[in-house]
């Protein structure tokens, strides 16, 4: 192990990928992710008017005409940033108004149709749809008005919204939580999603301690000391996991400054939350050791080896990414089921749980994820063979 930590600590690349990966990577998302939303082109609307041009009376005093709700709409569209297309090709989204718009619209007994056609998969035709949204919101808001007081005295909202709509945060066991704190909770999902970084350090440095030993020609040197195996694994093992401490420093640290940037003084993160994220990274790191050792162990060549870790890190990766878009806690039976069959569930579910305060939940998974690492170790100790190993390691 103090041979391994000494190469550790003289290896200086190994050591600022694994503290700069996670402390920037996270927060250069934020600001890439607000630099170009700031950087964007502002989306282009092309709008085609089919119908008639001409004034259409509501009541009695009360006149609507085409050519200035057609204004009134590209100028709420224009405050909101979007930018008119003089020509259909070069339009991010296209608003047709049909014949009959403007006969519907001053009409008591029907709606009003317009049409939106949208580029599939483009980030600029949604913004300008979500513009046309609120644009056409404030006109049908302002004729909503001029048709109710066509009708005398009466309630706007009573009539347009006879349903209100008051909603709040709730946490099982804790109760009602303001806005601000309701947002540390929805949080949770991306701690889960955080635990990616920490994987592939710690598994490329494990197959370089291991089958890299071969090209550094120093393998049969180790072999020749009377080291027992469990010394072997475990100073493979530890002094990888360190550098999992060091991600895990690091990946709170990135955290923290990507909540900044996205949320300022709005969003904050318990520093018992961000401790317990530590021990997730850190747990995760020995996971992945655990479960990376004894394909690294049997693995012909450093290529071999390093394929063979990606198939770790890709069920991490499942785990982690469905979790963004899944709640992990609250699945079928038969979900729950294939989820649990993957270890790095037993992490994500500790963050959750940790976050909404079910903390003996948390520590049950937490520790079901140190058994299995231990578990994994001890059969990497078990089925370690140093002949084997190092004419392995040469075939």
């Amino acid at each position: 192990m103090w041979k391994e930590l000494t190469d550790l600590g003289r290896d200086y690349t190994t050591l600022i990928m694994a503290v700069l990966l996670p402390l920037i990577l996270m927060p250069v998302t934020a600001a890439a992710t607000l630099g170009l939303r700031e950087q964007q082109i502002a989306p282009t609307i092309y709008v085609e008017v089919e119908d008639i041009a001409g004034n259409y009376t509501l009541c009695p005093g009360v006149v609507l005409d085409l050519e200035n709700v057609v204004d009134a709409l590209v100028n709420e569209m224009m405050l909101r940033g979007a930018v008119l297309a003089r020509d259909y090709r070069e339009a991010d989204l296209w608003l047709r108004l049909p014949i009959g718009f403007m006969q519907n619209l001053s009409s008591l007994h029907a709606q009003a149709v317009v049409y939106v056609e949208l580029i599939p998969g483009s980030s600029r035709s949604q913004q300008a749809f979500n513009i046309v949204m609120e644009a056409l919101g404030a006109i049908s808001a302002e004729v909503s008005q001029a048709k109710i007081s066509c009708l005398g005295n009466v309630s706007r909202e009573a009539l347009c919204n006879p349903v209100l709509v008051v909603y709040s945060y709730k946490i099982p066991g804790l109760g009602e939580v303001p806005f601000e704190e309701a947002a540390r909770y929805s949080a949770a999902k991306l701690l889960m999603f955080s635990l990616m970084f920490v994987l592939s350090p710690v598994t490329l440095y494990l197959v370089d301690s291991i089958v890299g030993e071969r090209e550094r020609r120093t393998l049969e040197a180790l072999m020749s000391l009377p080291i027992a195996k469990y010394s072997f694994v475990l100073g493979k093992v530890i002094s990888s996991s360190v550098l999992g401490g060091v991600a895990a420093v690091s990946d709170a640290a990135g955290l923290l400054i990507y909540f900044y940037l996205l949320g300022g003084a709005a969003l904050k993160l318990d520093p018992f939350i961000v401790v317990m994220h530590g021990v997730a990274v850190y747990v995760t790191a020995l996971l992945c050791l655990a479960l990376a050792l004894p394909i690294v162990l049997r693995s012909p060549t450093y290529r071999s080896a390093n394929i063979a870790s990606l198939g770790v890190i890709g069920a991490a990766s499942v785990v982690y990414m469905a979790a963004l878009f899944v709640d992990l806690h609250a699945l079928s039976p038969l979900g729950t089921l294939l989820v649990h069959l993957d270890p790095f569930t037993y992490t994500a579910l500790f963050i959750h749980y940790v976050v909404f305060g079910n903390y003996s939940q948390g520590l049950t998974y937490i520790v079901a994820a140190l058994g299995i690492s231990l578990a994994l170790i001890g059969l990497s100790t078990y089925m370690l063979n140093y002949e084997k190993l190092v004419y392995t390691v040469r075939e």
